[in-house]
């Protein structure tokens, strides 16, 4: 409920889509289990990017405080979420189709197909794959990841 209000009181004061979809987004997810894993911290970002991950944080920090109920053990939890998300970050694995060693152009290339939603769906298929296993966004291994792929795309 709290995110179709929210977009709809910012459509009448006249924000832009951008702001809106921004807001919608955080409002949404603001209550998201903290990932345990690499993994899973590597996928919240590529889902909400790595600002909207420590708008996140923040949002949470600012949503437990409004509810009066924070304590030194919420602050504990946060701080650590957010260390281990910045450990993560660092590294620089890929979070987006843009990350990755390959692009549309060589997938069309190597397997000779033409543009259109296959080649989309083939790069998202990919993205996961590294989000994964992040070592693994590497041209060669991405294309025989490709090639496996295109039978199930």
């Amino acid at each position: 409920m709290g995110e179709k209000i929210a977009k709809e009181l910012l459509e009448r004061l006249k924000y832009s889509g951008q702001i809106i979809s921004r807001v919608a987004l955080l409002v949404r997810r603001h209550m998201f289990a903290f990932p345990q894993t690499e993994k899973g911290l590597r996928r919240l970002v590529a889902k909400v990017g790595i600002k909207g991950v420590y708008d996140l944080i923040e949002l949470r920090r600012a949503d437990i405080r409004a509810q009066g109920r924070g304590t030194e053990e919420d602050d504990r939890e946060l701080d650590h979420f957010e260390q281990a998300l910045t450990e993560v970050i660092n590294k620089n694995p890929p979070f987006t189709i843009n990350d990755l060693e390959v692009d549309g152009n060589i997938v069309m290339t190597e397997f000779h197909l033409k543009p259109g939603p296959k080649v989309g769906r083939v790069l998202r298929r990919l993205l996961d794959f590294v989000l994964d296993h992040p070592e693994n966004n590497k041209k060669d291994l991405l294309l025989d990841e490709a090639a496996r792929l295109l039978d199930t795309v």
